[in-house]
């Protein structure tokens, strides 16, 4: 149900910002206000903030946190779920990207440079579906239940620095940075799904008596 609600959701986000309309007008609106309260150590601050959304940390992260997950649960499960939910959503982005074809920001909008296309935003799908995946991971795996909402708390901060960074350095519009984290959340909860999936039929057959003798 919440990855076809996503799913939904970034259909009616992709139809709007095909063309003229409302979602344009604010994102236009939003990335102006921005450009006018933008000062230098401001970009400075967000230009650094920005990479906890970037690949080159979130992938080596996943592998990291995903082996520490995996010791703790004595299963290669949480490795292979943060893996698949890496690299499943840099395909996603990729190829949504090119399908949908949006061009990012005008360039005197931008204080960072950033090339292809804008739709949507691979720092903020990239890092919902990692960070949300470690969060649901953690508070399977874990026992501590303080150390489960520390890692959510964490997981929240980290996806909304991604997504307000993009848009402070004018990167993306607002909708990307929405549509990024609708694609990751319903990824994740899509994975997630089908592994419990594929988990229980496996168990169910375990469980079949053999053949009598």
């Amino acid at each position: 149900m919440i990855s076809a609600l996503c799913a939904v959701g970034f259909a009616a986000l992709a139809g709007q910002v095909s063309r003229p309309g409302r979602v344009v007008r604010l994102d236009h609106g939003v990335l102006n206000a921005v450009a006018l309260r933008r000062s230098e150590p401001l970009v400075d601050v967000w230009a650094v903030l920005t990479w906890v959304g970037d690949g080159l940390v979130v992938v080596p992260l996943a592998v990291l946190v995903g082996a520490l997950l995996a010791r703790a649960a004595r299963s290669w499960s949480p490795f292979l779920l943060l893996v698949l939910a890496s690299a499943g959503i840099g395909l996603a982005v990729e190829l949504l990207k090119r399908i949908i074809a949006r061009p990012r920001p005008p360039v005197l909008e931008h204080v960072s440079v950033e090339d292809g296309f804008g739709f949507p935003s691979g720092h903020t799908a990239h890092a919902v579906a990692v960070y949300l995946m470690i969060a649901l991971l953690a508070s399977a795996i874990l026992r501590s239940g303080w150390a489960r909402a520390a890692i959510a708390v964490a997981a929240v901060a980290l996806v909304g620095t991604s997504m307000l960074s993009r848009v402070v350095l004018g990167v993306h519009s607002p909708s990307d940075v929405w549509a990024g984290l609708l694609l990751g959340v319903g990824w994740t909860v899509l994975l997630l799904s089908l592994w419990k999936l594929v988990e229980s039929g496996r168990r169910a057959r375990r469980e079949q008596p053999g053949p009598a003798g």
